[in-house]
């Protein structure tokens, strides 16, 4: 991941040089997930032993793939200083409504940082500053 992601980057970025930072990591973030996914969804990944089986699986592989490459991603943000915790994973029957977040929180010693809610569609990216600031 780019050193442009970086804590102490993005709090030195002027507001309109943050929106363009913001933009760029979302794209980056939604290729990343995109890229995981299509690895698993192709039809001739799964085997057909059955429709509901085939289903089940696959989506069982999808949210594997999905769930690490989040996690591989908050690691590589973590590695740029971010100070990022779990938020919430809900792990839908539906795995298009499976979401997960990180984000930093006001008790780390940090009056801002990154606001993340991973979809397997789209990538919510905030810049979270504390009342406290």
């Amino acid at each position: 991941m780019d050193e442009k992601f970086s804590l102490e980057q993005m709090k030195k970025s002027s507001f309109e040089s943050m929106q363009s930072l913001l933009r760029d990591l979302r794209t980056e973030l939604e290729a990343r997930i995109e890229l995981a996914l299509t690895k698993i969804t192709h039809p001739s990944f799964v085997k057909n032993s059955g429709a509901i089986n085939s289903v089940y699986l696959n989506d069982k592989l999808r949210r594997e793939a999905y769930l690490n490459e989040c996690e591989s991603i908050v690691s590589d943000l973590i590695s740029l200083g971010h100070k990022l915790s779990p938020i919430d994973l809900d792990s839908d029957i539906n795995f298009e409504n499976t979401s997960a977040s990180w984000a930093v929180l006001s008790n780390q010693g940090e009056v801002c940082g990154l606001d993340l809610e991973f979809l397997p569609k789209e990538v919510n990216v905030l810049w979270v500053v504390s009342p406290s600031t």
